[in-house]
């Protein structure tokens, strides 16, 4: 009797168990499939982890158990959707993130193909026609021999590739001339073909890094090179010289958008074929791109963070573009990091590991200090250009000359300046929306969310407030529900208001908008793009999606609206994270022939992430930055782990954390710390009261065995939520 051990669709702590179903003779179960069974009167989907045959009959297994086995009802593939590594992988996952092993399953696998009983994508299918008879080509019609003889011997075409009318092709069908079937075809999202060519003239700086990767005996490379040195040309040598050794390859971008120019700059230049792979493809593309990569059918996988599991094998390069970016971190379970899944797929494959960033991660550096990492620079542009220069505008003395718009009069000027010369802007407010929040001018009343401990923003092109946690959303209020009064206010300001206010002061001006918004709204992020690098705008307005990675010759201003957002938000990547921001959004200006400059408006122009930033000083800010680490004992000197704690009563929730904290402090770990329970900047989310503890470590072994217990732990009191992000990117 054969039992297959069965890990069901839902990524809950209380069911992270694989359970016992009963395999029916008539069906072929084997690990790695999805079947379909009974769990709690609901019919699911689960993944075969393990198969055992420990007895002998069924009756054997009934005695020793005291229960009755339900039988697995269906079979859905026929075939494991995981190869082994990715089923290892997926096991070690689980562990180190403390979340459940089907959620990683369903972090590998594009939608389609995830353990869920959800609605699958089918294989699109499309009619295909081949001639089979040419003989007495007379008995046909002028029109039908013409037609006929647009078909090649032995060759299928689609109907778009011979351009005949759909009653020829009926009558040549009826008269045996032709045949008509269906064929599997895959759905591409940059099925464009390019013209292969010859890439730009390497440098010695260039040539020096790619020869030094090739021959070096380490696997791990941080490459730290300024905006516009020419990593990618790197990658692309890279890429080259490992296929050719019959390897393959995977790039990672941190940004969807920076899909579209990173597949053409590699289209251009290999052979080989390329599939994409990122959330933003629809289902039927990501099946179907999935399945090219499973298949053998491409060598080189370019995508955002979920590529890290593409199903390839005899992988030599690994690419992790723009690694300091917090896009590679994924903020629900599985709270898994790019970059460390990439580690794990390099040593497997004993492949080369690019960690590359003009403002590398503190973290990565650090271990470069140490050796960890092999460190390898590349510091200067590309074509002699230079870095751009920066000015600090101070918005204090703006408000104090009587200007109280968003913009400073030099920034206005700059953009003025750079469009009469047929130039391109680009400006950053890291926040979407119209406004912030509405508030009762009245009262005081803030629209907050009923469910999450936020204010609602205000979008004004659907006149809603919107929660950008739980999406709850109403229509814009006619009065305050506190006092009734009719006089409401909007307060401060996002990218929509920009784009509306911007206009407004500079007539004629074609601004477009990038922020997650206008992303849907706009057919996606790749039209956008297309658009400006067309010029068809003058403004490309967005949040930090436009920061990293865009390169566009004709943009030689780069605008920072507010500097100061998230540089006060008491988190200890706080600095770090407006550093990055500052430095990568000012690296898009001057990537051409033409000097390139960046205004930075703040209300702190003495501060020293401001001031480092705008003279481009990583350095400088790495110094200053690792000694705070090192006095609040953060990473990279310590591990660092988040657990939120939520429930209905907030008295429940506060004493299972201060048992928690016990809990910890008497396991007596060397070097491991407990702050909190404390109630976080959001105190409230989905409607659960949340409550956090962030302890800190050196010994990661014992600290990540440690918080697997306490996740059991949770499950036990059946009162309390638990969610533990190991290595978070924000403590808030």
């Amino acid at each position: 009797m054969k039992i297959a051990k069965v890990v069901i669709e839902h990524p809950i702590a209380s069911l992270d168990i694989p359970f016992d179903y009963l395999i029916p003779n008539h069906l072929a179960v084997n690990v790695g499939i999805r079947v379909e069974v009974e769990f709690n009167s609901q019919l699911l989907v689960g993944y075969v982890v393990n198969i055992v045959n420990d007895y002998k009959t069924q009756e054997q297994f009934e005695q020793e158990a005291g229960f009755t086995l339900k039988n697995i009802i269906n079979v859905i593939d026929d075939s494991p959707i995981l190869n082994k590594e990715l089923q290892d992988l997926a096991t070690k996952m689980a562990y180190e993130t403390v979340s459940p092993l089907i959620s990683c399953y369903q972090a590998m696998l594009p939608p389609s193909l995830k353990p869920t009983s959800a609605k699958k994508v089918g294989i699109k299918r499309v009619y295909c026609y081949k001639a089979i008879d040419f003989d007495n080509l007379d008995l046909l019609t002028l029109k039908q021999k013409t037609a006929l003889l647009k078909f090649a011997k032995n060759k299928e075409y689609f109907k778009e590739d011979i351009n005949i009318s759909s009653s020829i092709l009926k009558t040549l069908i009826e008269k045996g001339r032709i045949t008509r079937f269906l064929k599997e075809v895959y759905r591409s999202p940059f099925s464009k073909e390019m013209e292969i060519i010859s890439g730009p003239v390497i440098t010695k700086e260039q040539d020096s890094v790619i020869k030094e990767i090739i021959k070096s005996a380490d696997k791990t490379f941080l490459l730290q090179g300024i905006t516009g040195s020419g990593k990618t040309e790197v990658y692309i040598e890279l890429a080259l010289f490992y296929l050719a050794l019959g390897k393959n390859v995977l790039i990672l971008v941190p940004e969807i958008s920076l899909t579209p120019q990173m597949v053409q700059r590699f289209k251009s230049r290999l052979k080989y074929k390329i599939a994409v792979f990122h959330s933003g493809l629809s289902q039927g593309e990501r099946y179907d791109e999935y399945r090219r990569i499973a298949r053998k059918e491409v060598r080189v996988v370019i995508g955002a963070r979920s590529a890290v599991f593409a199903p390839l094998e005899n992988i030599g390069l690994i690419v992790i573009d723009e690694e300091h970016s917090e896009s590679y971190k994924q903020d629900n379970v599985p709270t898994y990091n790019a970059r460390d899944i990439a580690l794990i797929r390099a040593s497997t494959h004993n492949s080369k590991l690019i960690l590359g960033s003009a403002t590398p991660s503190l973290e990565s550096k650090a271990r470069a200090s140490k050796g960890v990492y092999h460190q390898l620079y590349l510091s200067n542009r590309i074509n002699d250009a230079v870095l751009p220069k920066c000015e600090i505008v101070d918005m204090m003395k703006e408000l104090k000359k009587g200007n109280h718009d968003l913009f400073s009069s030099i920034l206005k000027q700059e953009i003025i300046d750079a469009i009469s010369r047929n130039e391109q802007v680009i400006l950053l407010l890291n926040r979407r929306g119209y406004t912030p929040s509405v508030v009762c001018r009245s009262c005081g009343y803030v629209f907050k969310c009923p469910n999450c401990d936020v204010a609602l923003k205000y979008h004004k092109d659907t006149n809603t407030l919107n929660c950008h946690y739980c999406n709850y959303e109403i229509h814009y209020p006619e009065k305050c529900p506190n006092c009734g009064s009719k006089y409401l206010r909007n307060v401060g300001f996002g990218t929509q208001k920009i784009e509306e206010l911007l206009q407004k002061i500079i007539p004629n001006i074609k601004v477009i908008r990038m922020d997650l918004d206008s992303v849907k709204k706009e057919k996606g992020y790749q039209k956008i793009l297309e658009d400006f690098e067309n010029h068809k705008y003058d403004v490309l307005l967005g949040t930090q999606m436009i920061a990293k990675g865009l390169d566009f010759e004709n943009v030689t201003l780069v605008g920072v609206l507010n500097a100061d957002i998230g540089l006060f938000n008491g988190d200890f990547r706080a600095n770090e994270r407006v550093f990055q921001l500052l430095t990568q959004v000012a690296g898009r200006a001057g990537r051409g022939h033409k000097q390139g400059k960046a205004i930075i408006q703040t209300f702190n122009p003495d501060h020293f992430v401001i001031k480092l930033a705008s003279n481009h000083d990583y350095e400088g800010f790495y110094l200053q930055e690792m000694e705070y680490r090192r006095k609040q004992k953060y990473p990279p000197y310590r591990y660092f782990a988040l657990i939120m704690l939520m429930g209905n009563k907030i008295d429940v929730v506060e004493k299972f954390a201060l048992n928690l904290k016990d809990y910890f402090i008497n396991k007596n770990i060397k070097d491991l710390s407990v702050l909190g329970p404390s109630i976080p900047y959001i105190a409230k989310v989905y409607g659960k009261q949340r409550m956090r503890l962030i302890i800190k470590y050196k010994d990661k072994n014992s600290a990540i065995k440690l918080l697997n217990e306490v996740k059991k732990m949770a499950i036990e009191s059946n009162k309390i939520g638990i969610s533990i992000d190991v290595d978070p990117y924000s403590e808030i």
